[in-house]
């Protein structure tokens, strides 16, 4: 069983909504969901997945721009607790300072395009070379970082008409990989943060809230979480899908209203239809 955390950089709620992302409205359908789960502060990428990734708030990993080094210190890192149990895990991102988000050694692949330096479509050349590495690998856990919503909101604004055709787009891109990944996977659809104008960062609502989604076979269907969700509840709520205990160092708490039955370490994967997602 495969669990994909799927990172849609600067992606707004109400932009998936406005764009008529049709894949996401059916993936509610069929999953678990909050519309206006929270960032945190500075909701800048770096910090922010840092956050995710070490279900810690910046106070704590003490990254506060894109451009701050991670101390060498922090071991809470997701990727790093599931590689201590020789679990194998990927990376796929075109931010190369999302390298940082784990210690060297502890991915089992890694995939980095710079998109100064390509003229295709970046989010779905990662999509695509990050299904084709699941169903060559079975891995345990593959984070994807899809970047170009991000990147059209700076060039022409949040809510632009370029950058809610580039949300439509990452739309199209998760419908390829819910038809190409692995019947008995989990996927999370997590924003990174939100963005205002040309900018984001600050603790104005369109920076702080964030999509928040889970989908496959132990999870709830067309199910909106009544509970505020943080980003760093992803990790171990992922963790717990995974039947892995939480690092001791982690703030974040578990979704447990998501799941359709309460998750054990030794829970049985239960398949459902994807054939809604897939018609």
């Amino acid at each position: 069983m495969t669990t994909i955390l799927l990172v849609i950089s600067g992606v707004r709620p109400d932009a998936l909504a406005e764009s008529g992302s049709v894949v996401y409205s059916r993936l509610k359908q069929q999953g678990s969901y909050f519309n206006q789960a929270r960032t945190v502060f500075p909701s800048l990428c770096l910090p922010c997945q840092m956050s995710l990734f070490h279900s810690v708030p910046p106070i704590e990993h003490l990254v506060t721009d894109d451009s701050t080094l991670p101390s060498t210190s922090l071991s809470s890192s997701f990727i790093d607790h599931i590689s201590r149990m020789s679990l194998k895990s990927g990376s796929f991102y075109s931010k190369e300072q999302l390298r940082y988000l784990s210690r060297p050694g502890s991915l089992s692949f890694s995939y980095y395009r710079n998109k100064d330096h390509y003229d295709g479509d970046v989010d779905v050349d990662l999509v695509s070379k990050a299904i084709s590495w699941i169903n060559a690998e079975s891995p345990n856990f593959v984070f994807i970082d899809l970047n170009q919503a991000d990147e059209a909101g700076h060039q022409t604004g949040w809510m632009s008409p370029h950058y809610l055709k580039r949300v439509e787009n990452i739309d199209r891109i998760v419908g390829l990989l819910l038809q190409e990944m692995p019947l008995d996977s989990h996927l999370f659809i997590v924003g990174d943060h939100g963005g205002h104008g040309f900018d984001h960062g600050t603790k104005l609502p369109e920076d702080l809230q964030i999509p928040w989604m889970a989908y496959g076979p132990k999870i709830r269907q067309g199910y909106q979480i009544s509970r505020q969700v943080s980003i760093m509840d992803t990790i171990p709520t992922i963790a717990s899908v995974m039947g892995i205990k939480s690092h001791p160092d982690w703030k974040g708490s578990v979704v447990t209203e998501i799941f359709q039955v309460p998750p054990t370490i030794s829970q049985s994967r239960n398949p459902i239809s994807t054939q809604v997602i897939r018609a």
